[in-house]
């Protein structure tokens, strides 16, 4: 701790001393693009027994590949508007609303001769950011910076995708314990998975070119370290198609014909033999949500954008 203050108490004094002679410009407005890499990964895995906490692959010829699925949220394209006002040349304060979707990450697949079983998720959030701004300018028209803050999500949600085709009746035992390999299934699910509130931490280092004394153009990277608690899942979309072993089609299951305790999911930090959760409570109500632990989910990311900052006069 004290070599932090010390630290940031050299950073404050460099900047006051280094940027000296600069007039300052007080007020600007930017708009930033840019793309984010994933940045310490996590384990991941599906909550479906059929797709499992890997990357399974059984071959016909009986070959077995496995390999962990791992990964963050964090990928995917940004947008983002920023605010903020130097009341120093070197120093100032910023707030900054930005926009993400993540790409697709795979969470969990299940691939043989007889099931094709995976689980894709995409993660979508808006965030505020409040910053403080460290400005250093060097020769006439180049300066570098950093802005550092809190990073709160302000809405978001992650949207999930199960796809199942299911030629060894796995998903007929899965649903009635009855296993019966001439009842093929086709399994769609849409979820989304919404969060509690939660807050991380992002750092931006850039480099910016004066091209007029009112317009920079700049390029930086950012270091985002953001986990979100999850408050809730609601099953948007089901459908279960078994067929017979003609391949005709017969009891077709959708979100409506679910009770809700499979329909939605509520998040708690401790279960109990009265939460309502069917493996621990066998009187569990089924007109309610099933209660199952709380668990995070990482939007860690390296990004790298580009951006114009508009002065105001």
């Amino acid at each position: 701790m004290r070599a932090l203050i010390l630290f940031l108490g050299f950073s404050v004094i460099s900047s006051l001393s280094f940027g000296q002679d600069v007039k300052s410009k007080k007020f600007y407005l930017e708009t930033v693009g840019g793309y984010g890499f994933p940045l310490v990964n996590d384990d991941l895995g599906s909550s479906d027994e059929l797709i499992g906490i890997a990357d399974r692959l059984v071959r016909a010829d009986s070959s077995i590949s496995i390999k962990p699925a791992q990964g963050t949220q964090g990928p995917g394209w940004q947008f983002s508007f920023n605010a903020g006002y130097m009341f120093h040349p070197n120093i100032g304060v910023e707030a900054q609303i930005s926009y993400l979707k993540s790409n697709p990450i795979l969470i969990g697949r299940n691939v043989t001769p007889t099931l094709d079983a995976e689980h894709f998720v995409t993660g979508e959030r808006i965030d505020i950011a409040p910053q403080l701004v460290f400005n250093f300018q060097f020769k006439e028209k180049w300066s570098v910076y950093s802005k550092s803050g809190v990073l709160i999500p302000i809405w978001g949600r992650s949207s999930s995708e199960i796809s199942i085709k299911d030629r060894e009746g796995r998903v007929l035992q899965q649903l009635t314990g009855i296993l019966d390999p001439n009842v093929s299934a086709d399994v769609r699910i849409k979820a989304s998975t919404f969060g509690k509130f939660s807050y991380g931490f992002q750092t931006r280092l850039g480099v910016g070119y004066s091209f007029l004394d009112w317009l920079t153009g700049f390029a930086e990277v950012k270091f985002v370290a953001l986990s979100i608690r999850s408050k809730e899942d609601r099953a948007d979309e089901v459908s279960v198609q078994f067929y017979n072993s003609q391949g005709a089609p017969g009891l077709l299951i959708t979100e409506d014909d679910l009770d809700e305790i499979d329909k939605r999911t509520v998040f708690v930090n401790e279960l109990t033999e009265n939460s309502n959760n069917p493996e621990l409570n066998p009187n569990s109500d089924p007109s309610k949500p099933l209660e199952d632990l709380m668990r995070k989910d990482n939007f860690n990311q390296l990004a790298v954008s580009f951006g114009l900052r508009f002065y105001m006069r």
